[in-house]
């Protein structure tokens, strides 16, 4: 899920963009936008949370990893609620 500008940064780096349109092409990952900003990228791999921390400037000053049951749930609930609101986004948006 994208939120916020995050999108004009991945289209200002055509590298970048072309991972994106990578992994979409070859696995079954879905992409989303959700207008809000966060200051963090939230990542859920099974049972362990990652969450990684940004400074708003692009610097990721802390790494949290935790398999603890209520992080898990909080995580999931928090993904969740945000897909519902999000748009669906089609990788044509990573093209250049």
């Amino acid at each position: 899920m994208f939120l916020g500008d995050s999108l004009d940064a991945i289209a200002a780096d055509s590298d970048m963009a072309h991972g994106f349109r990578e992994v979409a092409d070859r696995t079954s990952c879905k992409y989303y936008y959700h207008p809000d900003e966060w200051l963090y990228a939230l990542s859920i791999f099974g049972e362990t949370v990652v969450l990684e921390l940004n400074d708003g400037q692009g610097a990721v000053p802390a790494t949290v990893i935790s398999d603890d049951e209520e992080v898990l749930a909080w995580a999931e609930e928090r993904f969740e609620r945000y897909r519902n609101e999000a748009d669906p986004l089609d990788t044509d948006v990573f093209s250049s």
